[in-house]
């Protein structure tokens, strides 16, 4: 997932500013124009260049997004922005260990630790009941309060959500929904601890590691399922399943992959 302007314009607020160009331009690297040593042949999209507030009247007619910084601090901004361009690419990079790891006989321990290393945050699997699975802080099991999350399921509407702390949950914490047959299965939570959240790009990343858990057949993630028409019975008599109609799409998705 590339990274836009707005958002690291959003992460580097610690710093005065004036930026021209698109917010909606997509970021893969960064580049401290000096105009002393302005290049001729200036590449196009995909770079973020910084410059010295100061010399902004000699920049000013370019089409490149350029931020515009004092002097004084453009080396500590250069930094700041190429940390967070890292980080994206280690996460960008552990999801593809994620993808990989669904063809080797990967165990739950390792799996939800590579799911942590997308998140950057802590990440528990639960059961369909919001019973735990397996997590990714050894000796931080936390009591997860099932009745709470089960509520606050009914909302998901196949999406993840993030949600803010309460008396339960003493930080932010994401739900995410991991479908089997169009029957939520089981569910992805994580906890910003380590990290915040950057809650579309957060929200994007849960609802690729669900995506791909819809299919993996490890045999300890299974041990946890039950076959379509049980989980969609099981989701009535639990109470996580109360819509008429949703229950009446349900019902006849599951009747027409039978027959």
């Amino acid at each position: 997932m590339s990274l836009k302007t707005a958002y690291l314009l959003e992460k580097i607020h610690s710093f005065k500013f004036t930026f021209h160009g698109s917010e909606d331009e997509d970021v893969y690297g960064v580049c401290i124009l000096n105009y002393a040593a302005f290049p001729e042949d200036l590449p196009s999209g995909g770079t973020l260049y910084l410059a010295a507030i100061e010399e902004i009247a000699q920049f000013s007619n370019l089409s490149a997004c350029i931020l515009f910084i004092p002097a004084l601090h453009l080396s500590q901004c250069y930094q700041q922005i190429i940390q967070i361009i890292m980080q994206e690419y280690k996460r960008n990079a552990a999801l593809v260990r994620l993808y990989d790891a669904f063809s080797a006989a990967t165990t739950l321990p390792k799996l939800v630790e590579i799911c942590h290393q997308v998140m950057q945050n802590p990440v528990w699997f639960l059961d369909r009941t919001f019973h735990i699975i397996s997590y990714s802080c050894p000796g931080k099991r936390r009591i997860l309060f099932p009745e709470i999350l089960k509520r606050k399921a009914e909302h998901l509407d196949h999406n993840p959500v993030i949600m803010n702390a309460n008396e339960n949950f003493p930080t932010r914490h994401l739900l995410a929904p991991i479908y089997e047959d169009g029957i939520p299965g089981g569910y992805l939570l994580v906890f910003e601890k380590d990290n915040l959240f950057s809650d579309a790009i957060d929200m994007n990343y849960a609802a690729k590691i669900c995506n791909a858990l819809e299919s993996y057949k490890n045999s300890e993630l299974l041990s946890y399922r039950s076959s379509p028409m049980e989980q969609f019975i099981l989701n009535i008599l639990s109470g996580n399943l109360t819509n008429s109609a949703a229950i009446t799409q349900q019902f006849l998705h599951i009747t027409e992959s039978i027959t």
